[in-house]
């Protein structure tokens, strides 16, 4: 897992951004919840194969809540709390303590936790600010915690994994409260997953 000083990192520009476009607005209707869905990297398996490192792993659900309020007409700024039934691997050793091509499969809680910011970009457009559409960046840093239970019923817990991303998001409002969400990311994310497509529905109130 790579350190998580790249986490720290992001968590500053994402704190920051938002200052540099800020201005006043009369906070009504600000508050925007996501519920989202994305495929998620269980544990990654390496194994032999006709002389050759094979990878594999399981891709599985990725639930997630983002709540978000306004600081400005363009700005969103807030935090995410999501959940994966994800699947860790532990290799088999024969007598001689080498690795076979076995494993053990323990299935495992992931919870993923941390900050996102949107930058509504239609609002650089007064003829387009209107629009029932909404072109958006994001960004979004954060932390990952994942523990299983071993074969002698003790709790593993792996130390958070920092990760983080940018990307692009596209949303449609079907009233004044309530849409349709997608959103393409690229970053570090856990089990060497490098892009996320993400889908689901908003509210506004």
């Amino acid at each position: 897992m790579k350190p998580i000083k790249h986490f720290f990192i992001f968590s500053f520009f994402l704190l920051f951004l938002p200052f540099v476009s800020a201005q006043k607005i009369n906070i009504k209707d600000r508050f925007n919840i996501k519920l989202g869905y994305n495929a998620a990297n269980s544990d990654i398996m390496y194994f032999e194969y006709n002389g050759t490192t094979v990878k594999s792993n399981e891709i599985k659900p990725h639930f997630r809540l983002d709540v978000a309020s306004k600081l400005s007409e363009s700005v969103d700024l807030g935090f995410y709390f999501g959940y994966s039934g994800l699947e860790h691997i532990e290799p088999i050793y024969d007598s001689n303590g080498q690795s076979t091509n076995f494993f053990n499969v323990k299935n495992t809680n992931a919870f993923y936790y941390g900050l996102n910011c949107d930058y509504h970009l239609l609002q650089l457009f007064k003829q387009l600010n209107k629009s029932r559409f909404d072109l958006y960046a994001t960004g979004k840093v954060g932390l990952v915690s994942e523990s299983w239970k071993n074969d002698l019923g003790e709790l593993i817990q792996i130390t958070p994994f920092g990760e983080y991303g940018i990307g692009l998001g596209l949303g449609y409002n079907f009233t004044k409260h309530f849409g349709a969400f997608g959103e393409y990311v690229i970053g570090n994310f856990y089990n060497e997953q490098k892009t996320l497509l993400r889908g689901g529905l908003v509210f506004k109130f």
